[in-house]
């Protein structure tokens, strides 16, 4: 009885030290996405309401970079992406490890590994940011803030 207690005692201390040893550090990427414009008529000074449904089509996507890489590679193309998707991938960047929705006003926030990753937008027909490929490192309990302005072409 002794033995198959103290036996108890050790395989629960192993169970308990174990777990303990599985946290992750994490910290935060946030931001928001603006586009515009939305159409050929924008006057100077007016702000154009965006509706939701443009930020339907835009993504943000979040690779994990190999270091001493200066940009992300090939992403995927629009339709393998859900719909108002931050999409984390592997280091081969070819493995969805993570993805969190945007709001509709365009806001993103996902909780990531420590780590660089590379900050991306899925391009639709001739829009562009400067904003990004952007290297971001994320460090434990920390925020990272990444706003993208995407340039529409429209004109």
């Amino acid at each position: 009885m002794k033995r198959t207690l103290v036996l108890l005692v050790v395989i629960i201390g192993l169970f308990i030290t174990g777990c303990a040893g599985e946290t992750q550090e994490t910290g935060t990427l946030s931001g928001r996405v603006t586009i515009g414009p939305i159409s050929p008529v924008e006057r100077a000074g007016e702000k154009a309401v965006v509706p939701p449904e443009v930020y339907a089509a835009r993504k943000v996507m979040v690779y994990e970079a190999l270091l001493g890489e200066d940009k992300a590679g090939t992403a995927s193309s629009p339709e393998d992406f859900t719909a108002r998707q931050a999409m984390v991938y592997d280091k081969n960047m070819n493995k969805l490890v993570k993805q969190v929705d945007l709001e509709p006003d365009g806001h993103y926030s996902v909780k990531l590994q420590t780590g660089i990753y590379t900050i991306d937008i899925n391009h639709i027909g001739i829009d562009s940011s400067r904003d990004v490929p952007k290297k971001v490192v994320i460090r434990t309990g920390e925020t990272v803030k990444l706003d993208i302005a995407i340039d529409t072409g429209i004109r």
